[in-house]
């Protein structure tokens, strides 16, 4: 004789393999076995709310077709309307269902009205199709400008024979500049490398046959050949004056 059977209790405790039911009450006669050829399942836990405010805001996200590397190819068409800066480099922090967006605009000085306009597109509504952005997607989210993590970059040249001083530190110089302002915020992968800059200056100034470069970060002079140093995501790399270059 079948029969259906239900927990007292929801939960996946009622759930069990087939065959694992052997106990009837003996009041009920004439019984003498029972048990479950089949599995019983269907039964669940209650989900804690914040496992389902982060499972359904990563569900519409997905629907509405934003993710991370959306979300900063989109901020990167974005221009600063006063200077006519853009954004230069961006990075999506995510935690939680929530997500932090850090920005710059190349100089360390990333203006207010900048982000105010990278945080309008965040902020955008399903209504409005020109301006859907992150905000539509369910997502908790907030734009900052990234803090500035200062160097000071010394470095001496020694020069080939017949090298000009003027020209090659000129070019040491500006080849600093060049790998300073491409830094991107969060770093490479969380670090920047000090060896990379060193060889940005030695390709700068061919005519280099040495380069003895340290940098100073304000807590300490360290040796470049060596060092990788951490970048928290919403920091950028920048320098606080013009390279101080000696050529000899």
């Amino acid at each position: 004789v079948e029969i259906p059977a239900q927990a007292q209790s929801a939960g996946t405790t009622g759930n069990c393999t087939s065959g694992v039911i052997s106990y009837y009450n003996s009041l009920v006669t004439p019984l003498t076995s029972v048990t479950n050829p089949s599995a019983i399942t269907g039964g669940q836990d209650k989900e804690e709310l914040g496992v389902f405010v982060r499972r359904v805001s990563a569900r519409r996200a997905s629907n509405c077709g934003v993710s991370t590397d959306g979300i900063i190819q989109r901020i990167l068409e974005f221009t600063d309307t006063n200077s006519l800066r853009p954004v230069k480099s961006a990075n999506a922090v995510v935690s939680s269902g929530a997500v932090d967006i850090y920005i710059d605009n190349g100089t360390g000085d990333t203006s207010d009205d900048l982000v105010e306009t990278v945080q309008k597109w965040v902020d955008g509504k399903y209504t409005d199709p020109t301006n859907f952005g992150v905000g539509a997607a369910g997502i908790s989210r907030t734009v900052a400008a990234a803090s500035n993590f200062v160097f000071e970059v010394k470095a001496t040249l020694t020069l080939r024979d017949g090298a000009d001083p003027t020209s090659e530190k000129a070019a040491a110089q500006q080849a600093v500049r060049t790998f300073m302002a491409n830094q991107p915020v969060g770093g490479e992968g969380g670090y920047f490398y000090p060896r990379k800059l060193l060889a940005a200056i030695d390709q700068g100034s061919p005519n280099s046959i040495d380069i003895d470069m340290n940098t100073d970060r304000g807590t300490g002079v360290f040796s470049t050949d060596l060092s990788k140093v951490t970048v928290a995501d919403y920091q950028r790399v920048i320098m606080n004056e013009d390279p101080i270059i000696t050529a000899v």
